[in-house]
């Protein structure tokens, strides 16, 4: 990742676990990991409310340091994912150029050590409208 963001200079670079997946293999995927519906329903708002097109914002990433220097964060709760909820709304949102690339993926047999979980997905949802709205 970082040899990608110095050869397009890119600001960030996100590791899509699905980029190169069909449609029928992640329709297969939901229904065995309901995780992995809220990492679709996420990807899909951050799309939809900045006009982009990313296929995974929840898999891998990698900044470079001038960006946390650049970035500043306003919200008061700094759990890990409020944290990583906002800074990605404030990355996507601004001039930043941002690649994503295929990176392979193989799931965790317990999900319960997952970081994220679906009801994180209610979170994103109340950081992401209320950056919308306070921006």
């Amino acid at each position: 990742m970082l040899t990608l963001a110095e050869k397009f200079s890119a600001d960030a670079v996100f590791g899509s676990r699905l980029k190169n997946k069909r449609l029928f293999v992640k329709i297969i995927a939901i229904i065995k990991k309901p995780a992995f519906l809220a990492t679709l329903i996420i990807t899909f708002l951050y799309n939809f409310f900045y006009k982009k097109n990313f296929t995974d914002v929840i898999g891998s990433k990698f900044y470079k340091t001038t960006i946390f220097k650049k970035i500043v964060l306003k919200e008061k709760t700094l759990t890990w994912s409020s944290w990583d909820f906002e800074f990605k709304n404030r990355l996507i949102s601004g001039p930043y150029k941002i690649l994503e690339v295929y990176t392979g993926y193989k799931p965790r047999i317990d999900s319960s050590k997952k970081n994220v979980k679906f009801y994180h997905l209610f979170l994103m949802i109340y950081i992401m409208i209320k950056f919308k709205i306070t921006k």
